[in-house]
């Protein structure tokens, strides 16, 4: 016995596939690692370069003269593994904390980074902080409204 459809029928399985297929769309972006800005902060633009530079304390402050801050992601987090992988070129996320007690010993950095314990703090205190910036897992960002998300091709 064979089943028949009609076009009504069809049409409602379509639109109850695509309904239930949106939400995996937003999955998709889970493990996509990219920067975020105070929407305040008019950078479009950054490359590995930059975030080197950034990162390292070679550039203190933005164009538009708001000092840099960074906000580090959690230390076991792949946001971290990223980070240290391909902005410190090192395989040991460790690596990064050793980086920047040596910096502050030698006055690269006055104040030590600031750390976010989750990625939701990294946007809270990005959100708060013209010059802040932060790496962090896109997937993990509930309120994409309040910072500027930069893909930095690389991360």
């Amino acid at each position: 016995m064979a089943i028949k459809f009609s076009r009504r029928c069809v049409a409602v399985q379509i639109l109850l596939a695509v309904f239930f297929l949106i939400p995996a769309v937003g999955i998709c972006h889970a493990g996509q690692i990219v920067v975020i800005l105070n929407k305040n902060n008019n950078v479009a633009h950054l490359s590995i370069d930059d975030l080197q530079s950034i990162f390292e304390g070679r550039k203190k402050s933005w164009d538009g003269g708001e000092t840099v801050v960074l906000i580090l992601p959690p230390p076991k987090s792949e946001a971290m593994n990223t980070l240290a992988a391909k902005v410190f070129k090192k395989s040991d996320p460790a690596d990064v904390a050793r980086f920047y007690l040596k910096a502050i010993f030698q006055q690269v950095f006055v104040y030590p980074p600031k750390s976010a314990g989750t990625t939701e703090k990294a946007v809270a205190e990005v959100s708060q902080n013209e010059g802040a910036i932060a790496v962090v897992d896109a997937g993990e960002i509930d309120d994409k409204k309040s910072v500027r998300i930069i893909k930095v091709n690389g991360l």
